[in-house]
């Protein structure tokens, strides 16, 4: 009883200061800059990678609206699935189910690029031995990973409409951290060197 006081007095405090969840449908929807993005998908060249495709986009579609707005939302996604658990059989009991998402924030009118990264977002199905039901846990794994990949790409424009500059500095902040951790990583590599005759 005491949880259930605790808890509902929480959420009037928060609702009553204003706070509200960036992943919120309502926060985002109510976005001129969001509900003006134009979602294209690169169609995917193997096949088990269209189904998840096709799921992307339609999280995008449905959070976004089908748009023919001044920006376009290039993406591209890649699926891949990694086993682990193996049985006695030397067959795996689980599969991760990643989806890595190249996605593009392009200007219509200029080509100009806005935005360019990646996203990855992973979820697990459990591999079960009647393959209907495998294929039922691999579909299931599909619809998740890709709406959480949705979320985070929706996160990302969010916060760029919210302050291009600052979200440009954030990226350059970004880039060069990698560039110097790649330069410290290659410093570190043993060197190979030549025995002399």
């Amino acid at each position: 009883m005491m949880k259930k006081a605790l808890i509902l007095s929480a959420t009037i405090f928060l609702s009553s200061c204003g706070f509200q969840s960036v992943h919120s449908a309502t926060k985002l929807s109510d976005d001129a800059n969001l509900r003006s993005v134009k979602v294209e998908l690169v169609e995917p060249e193997r096949v088990n990678e269209r189904e998840g495709s096709y799921y992307l986009q339609q999280h995008l579609f449905d959070r976004l609206g089908q748009n023919t707005g001044p920006h376009v939302l290039k993406i591209e996604p890649k699926v891949r699935r990694r086993p682990y658990g193996l049985t006695s059989n030397d067959i795996a009991s689980r599969y991760d189910y990643v989806m890595s998402v190249r996605y593009e924030l392009v200007d219509s009118k200029t080509g100009d690029t806005l935005i360019k990264d990646q996203i990855t977002a992973t979820t697990t199905f459990g591999s079960s031995r009647d393959p209907y039901a495998r294929i039922s846990s691999e579909k299931s794994a599909a619809e998740q990973v890709s709406r959480d990949a949705a979320d985070r790409i929706i996160v990302r424009l969010a916060s760029y409409y919210k302050n291009p500059e600052r979200y440009a500095r954030m990226e350059e902040e970004k880039l060069r951290e990698r560039i110097e951790n790649q330069i410290s990583q290659d410093d570190e590599a043993p060197v190979e060197t030549l025995d002399q005759p």
